[in-house]
């Protein structure tokens, strides 16, 4: 017992003394404190460990544990606000492709390729296309989900409907076009889906496929907009297909690297 006593001093010694030795203000005796815990093995007690210096005690250190992170929900005013600006990136990315005579991935992806062969208004077969989808939306994502991708696939349709009238692009290179288009297309997406949003269609689906099952949705949409992209090769010329796919992999890549599952906590 006698031992146990010279050994529980020598510890609590050892743990001190250091202290006395610096400027016992904020940060620095935290630091050492916790170097102390680390060292003398008793780190797994955390919250029964206080040392007094000069008469203040400095609690010990813990970091807090990962369900104690809650995410901020995002505001009425900051989905809005998300919504517009990722309806009006895509918008300009679309018009960038139309103006190459490129297609895109996804419903879009559709709609143009059916724009080609109709002529038609890419807006008014893009919203059609994606009615059969909200089904899904809302009986897989919710009825938040279902709303927020029904505005922004509206407001895409009304902008790309009424972009010639804002903008007029007259002469354009394929390459340029697909480079820039693919980046405004991702970065808009980005944006819908970090607010719990897509364009509908292959959209609900993969993000669907990324909520339950872990599945990335820039991988997932990457594989199925290579492959509409592909089917175009009847109706454009190769070299705008190949500089199509190099758009769609320049989107898809940036939901990829910043769309991770468990990264991005707010909702």
């Amino acid at each position: 017992m006698f031992q146990s006593s010279l050994a529980t001093r020598s510890s609590t010694h050892s743990i001190t003394a250091p202290l006395k030795r610096v400027d016992r203000r904020g940060s620095s005796a935290r630091l050492l404190l916790q170097s102390c815990q680390n060292t003398c093995g008793i780190a797994a007690r955390p919250k029964s460990l206080q040392v007094a210096i000069r008469g203040k005690t400095v609690p010990s250190l813990q970091p807090a544990a990962s369900s104690d992170l809650v995410p901020d929900k995002h505001s009425a005013f900051e989905d809005a606000f998300a919504l517009v600006i990722g309806a009006l990136m895509v918008s300009l990315g679309i018009e960038l492709f139309k103006s190459a005579g490129l297609v895109s991935g996804g419903m879009a992806g559709v709609a143009f390729v059916l724009h080609y062969a109709t002529g038609l208004s890419f807006g008014t077969l893009f919203f059609a296309l994606n009615l059969p989808f909200y089904w899904l939306a809302w009986r897989r994502m919710g009825l938040e989900f279902t709303l927020k991708s029904f505005i922004a696939v509206a407001l895409l349709a009304g902008m790309s409907n009424y972009a010639h009238d804002w903008m007029t692009i007259t002469a354009i290179n394929p390459g340029y076009a697909g480079v820039l288009g693919g980046v405004s297309l991702g970065l808009g997406c980005l944006a819908l889906a970090r607010h719990r949003a897509s364009l509908g269609g292959v959209g609900i689906f993969v993000l669907y496929l990324q909520e339950h099952f872990g599945w990335r949705a820039g991988k997932v949409q990457m594989a199925i907009d290579c492959a509409i992209v592909v089917s175009a090769f009847f109706l454009i010329e190769p070299v705008r297909v190949a500089w199509s796919v190099v758009g769609a992999v320049l989107m898809n890549a940036i939901l990829a690297l910043n769309h991770k599952p468990g990264r991005y906590i707010g909702f």
